[in-house]
């Protein structure tokens, strides 16, 4: 059975509010939930795909679009 780790990782809140460092924090959990799958049970299926969004600091809401893309090509490109 296929495995999908994902992580849902909001800039300013859970994470770093830069794109480095959102994107750092995105992908440690990510590759650390693919280790202990692998621990667990070698040679498993297992996906990453997370989920970076930034939040408006002036309103507390979540948007930031194109640090999105951003952070969204970065991993791409990395998995």
């Amino acid at each position: 059975m296929p495995l999908v780790l994902g992580t849902v990782t909001i800039g300013g809140t859970s994470a770093p509010i830069t794109i480095a460092g959102c994107l750092v924090h995105a992908l440690a959990t990510d590759l650390a939930g693919l280790v202990l799958s692998h621990l667990v049970r070698p040679d498993s299926f297992c996906m990453l795909g997370s989920d970076v969004s930034f939040m408006e600091a002036a309103t507390g809401g979540v948007g930031g679009v194109s640090q999105s893309h951003l952070d969204d090509l970065a991993i791409c490109q990395i998995m």
